[in-house]
Parts: C-alpha cells; structure tokens; sequence
C-alpha cells in the first residue's frame, strides 16, 4: 500500500504567480469548505499526512531520506522527481486520494498540498509535456493543464488557490474534478479525519479487492463491510492508533469483532514484547460498527520498535 501511495504521491506537480496576464473567468470561482472537500467522489481511498508533525517526530535526516526514496521512484521523469522533492518541502499537509489498483502506473489520483508555495512555479520545470498557460478561475484560483499526458498516474491538470493550496488530478480524474471543484457538485466522497500524524478513509469493498491477494483473510472481513476509517497520533508520550470498520448488518460486525479479539488474544503468547503491546489493544463492537483501539508508552514502543524486550 505504502508504494501505491508513493505513486500516487510521485504523480505531483506544483504552481507559483508569474507576471502572465492571465484572463478573467466566465464561471463562478471554486470554493472549498476543506481541503478534503475537493477529494472527487469516484476514487475509494485517502491519506491525509500531516508532514509538519512527521518532521518533529522524526527529524530532518529522517525526512531526507524519504524525499530521496519518493523521488527516486519517479523512475523515467527526472524533472517530476525534482518538482516532488520541492513540493515536499514546502508542504505542510497532504491529501492523496486514489482508486486502487495492482499496477502502480495506473493509479488514478488526486493530490492536495497544503504549504507556502511561491518559489515554486511548474511551467519552469522540464517535464514531458510541459503545463500549459495559467487561466484564471476567480477567487484566487488558477488552473493549469498538460496535453497529452501518456503516463495515467502523472498529474494532468493542476488547480492552484494563491500560494498556499494546491489540487493534482491525473487523466481519469479531470471530469471528476471539474464536478466537484469548478461545479461545486459536494459530492459524498471520503475524506479522512483532520486528526493525528496520519489519518485515512476508504471504502471498504475496494480497499477489499486491493489487499486481496496479500491476505485473503483481511480481504474477507473488509468485502462484507461499507467503510474503514483511522488515525494514528505520535507523541512524547507514546503512540495512539484507532481503526473503525462501518457494515451495513450489526451480524457482520459482531462476527468480525469477535474474529479481531481472538486474534488480539492470541498476541500475548508470542512474547514479553508482544503481550506488552496486546495489553494496549482493544477491540470494541459497538452497533455496526468494530473499533480497534491501540495505545503504547514511548518505552513500548521503543522496545518494538527495537525487536528487544522492555525493561
């Protein structure tokens, strides 16, 4: 999932004020309520990363390294590397909302950033084909295109609001994004919650058929469900981690909640280690609904994290 979602990630490019003379708009500005809000109701998965917290918690050379991992697996488009290494930096938050698939070169993607981005223009980088002039959409936002994308998960269009948001949709998703964005259709879509160092939403049928040849079990208890949903909070004090699973019969969800328990049960003969983490996992079945609560100390974690028993 981690590699989809840095295709998904990789497909991004960024857009800055130039001195063009950019022509006025025939149709209402865009609005957004959210960033979330411009996620199109067509694609089953999102992320949202809150990279200003994952700078405190794990540090500059940590960050680097990820940077440097991201834009070496742009694979044939150097300067799509070198724009995403940019964008990085300058953002505060990202969204990425995709429809999940086994080719991570056909991932159909919309990518918010949220950050200060005025040193970054993308007409100046050299990519194949290069964004085409600026039009201007009111309100602040401007929309940029690239005819003739081959690659399906690169961006192909870019809506941009001042110097502080940006919206990346790839090919599949121009139309989406035209209803939701310029149309303002408000669409249900998922959006995950503004919460901790990384939070998600996905419907679960999808999110089903993507894991099912890594784990027919998962696969099985996410198909018989409607929606998943869950955050995950890092802190001086240790780490917090909630999964909420949505079904449409109360059945369904008792089954999958008492499967989960069993399992979580069955951690704590594995080790000191691993009974120390079962005792911070709970599983609660509350309507049709099955939440997984997980809570470490930072002395926990850190012995996990290690492979080595805690003191």
């Amino acid at each position: 999932m981690i590699r989809a979602l840095l295709a998904a990630l990789l497909a991004v490019v960024m857009t800055g004020c130039g001195p063009e003379r950019i022509p006025p708009p025939s149709t209402p500005a865009p609005a957004l309520a959210t960033p979330g809000a411009a996620i199109p109701a067509d694609l089953d998965v999102a992320v949202r990363l809150d990279l200003e917290r994952i700078r405190s918690a794990l540090g500059q050379a940590a960050l680097a390294r990820l940077r440097e991992q991201a834009a070496a697996s742009a694979g044939r488009e150097p300067e799509l590397s070198r724009m995403m290494a940019d964008l990085l930096l300058a953002s505060k938050t990202i969204w990425v909302a995709l429809r999940p698939n086994a080719n991570p070169a056909h991932i159909d993607n919309v990518v918010i950033l949220s950050g200060h981005f005025a040193d970054v223009d993308p007409r100046t980088y050299a990519l194949t084909p290069r964004f085409g002039p600026a039009i201007d959409l009111g309100g602040g936002w401007r929309m940029y295109e690239r005819q003739g994308v081959k690659e399906r998960v690169e961006p192909a269009r870019l809506y941009a609001r001042g110097d502080e948001l940006v919206v990346l949709a790839s090919t599949a998703e121009i139309d989406s994004m035209e209803r939701q964005l310029e149309q303002r259709a408000g669409d249900e879509h998922v959006e995950p919650a503004d919460k901790g160092v990384v939070s998600f939403a996905a419907r679960a049928p999808a999110l089903a058929r993507w894991v099912e040849d890594r784990s027919v079990t998962v696969a099985r208890m996410l198909d018989k469900g409607r929606s998943v949903s869950g955050f995950a909070s890092l802190e001086a004090a240790g780490l917090e981690a909630e999964v909420e699973l949505g079904f449409e019969q109360e059945e369904h969800a008792q089954a999958v909640g008492e499967a989960l328990g069993e399992l979580a049960r069955s951690i704590r003969g594995l080790g000191s280690v691993a009974e120390s983490i079962s005792k911070g996992l709970s599983v609660e079945v509350v309507g049709r609904s099955v939440v997984l609560r997980l809570r470490l100390s930072s002395e926990v974690l850190a012995s996990a994290i290690a492979a080595e028993e805690p003191k």
